[in-house]
């Protein structure tokens, strides 16, 4: 993921066994985005994976198989632990229920492993293990989308709020989505409506 000036995309691929055959992608990552919150940018990225793996599941009928994910937002794999359960009191709630929701009704085991992010700033490129490479391949994709999308846009771009297939109960506030439904939150907005 990348995130600047609150504004965040992410990108993702999708491999076999080898990297001969593999599907690559991007996202702009939905709003509300707090500055700094590079989970919000980590979970967008795999969201699109999990989407896209229910996608070829559906598609081809697949009944079994195993797949892993490798993120370097330790906090974002959560996501993907046995016993995890969605709480409106996480922040970027509404993606951690949408993915979630996706892995929990996918027939495949869904594994996951932490990659430490930018390990080629200490070590070549070359020499880096297959995993890590496909790291910093997206970080340097989704910098490049970030940039592309500021660059092309007659404003500086904003991060859209709007419905996440999946993410279950929506709560907004006017045009402002709330990604955080704790009580706390909730009890803000209501003293200040």
């Amino acid at each position: 993921g990348s995130l600047k000036l609150g504004f965040g995309t992410s990108a993702f691929v999708l491999e076999g066994p080898t990297s001969a055959n593999h599907i690559v992608g991007v996202n702009q990552v939905p709003g509300p985005i707090k500055e700094g919150d590079s989970q919000r940018c980590e979970l967008a990225g795999l969201y699109a994976v999990a989407v896209l793996v229910d996608a070829i599941v559906s598609y081809y009928n697949i009944t079994e198989g195993q797949i892993l994910v490798a993120c370097d937002n330790s906090s974002a794999l959560r996501v993907f632990w046995d016993l995890f359960m969605p709480n409106p009191a996480y922040n970027n709630f509404d993606l951690f229920n949408a993915v979630w929701h996706l892995i929990r009704q996918s027939p495949l085991d869904w594994e996951c492993t932490h990659i430490h992010g930018h390990q080629d700033k200490h070590v070549p490129y070359h020499a880096l293990p297959r995993l890590s490479r496909l790291n910093v391949d997206m970080d340097t994709l989704a910098k490049a989308h970030w940039t592309s999308l500021v660059e092309s846009s007659p404003a500086f771009p904003v991060p859209v709020h709007r419905p996440i297939l999946y993410e279950g109960l929506q709560l907004w506030t006017g045009d402002t989505k709330i990604v955080h439904p704790s009580s706390s939150t909730l009890c803000n907005i209501l003293a200040t409506s």
